[in-house]
């Protein structure tokens, strides 16, 4: 496996370890955007509703990701909000670790 691969999947699963019991009603979708040359990753998160309430949470999250990958990269937050997130979100092509598909 290449290293960069090696990176992302690393960053991929403290994702999901940092986002047990952290994910809300106001969020559609999240997904990991790794750039192992910069050591960064971003957390995008889809929000169905605007919600300011999550800012910390997500601070938290983010430096839930660092911890848990030994700070293998420098993680930030972006978040975008709207209705169709599988369409319009540009997190969409990213490596998906939660989506909420309503019935």
């Amino acid at each position: 496996m290449s290293q960069h691969l090696d990176l992302e999947n690393t960053v991929v699963l403290a994702a999901v370890q940092a986002l047990i019991g952290a994910v809300t009603p106001s969020m559609a979708a999240i997904s990991v955007e790794v750039d192992a040359e910069a050591e960064t990753a971003v957390l995008h998160v889809a929000l169905q509703y605007a919600d300011n309430t999550i800012a910390s949470l997500l601070e938290e999250v983010a430096d839930d990701i660092n911890q848990y990958s030994d700070d293998a990269v420098a993680v930030s937050v972006t978040t975008w909000v709207g209705e169709n997130w599988s369409a319009d979100w540009p997190g969409r092509h990213h490596r998906m670790v939660f989506a909420a598909f309503s019935r």
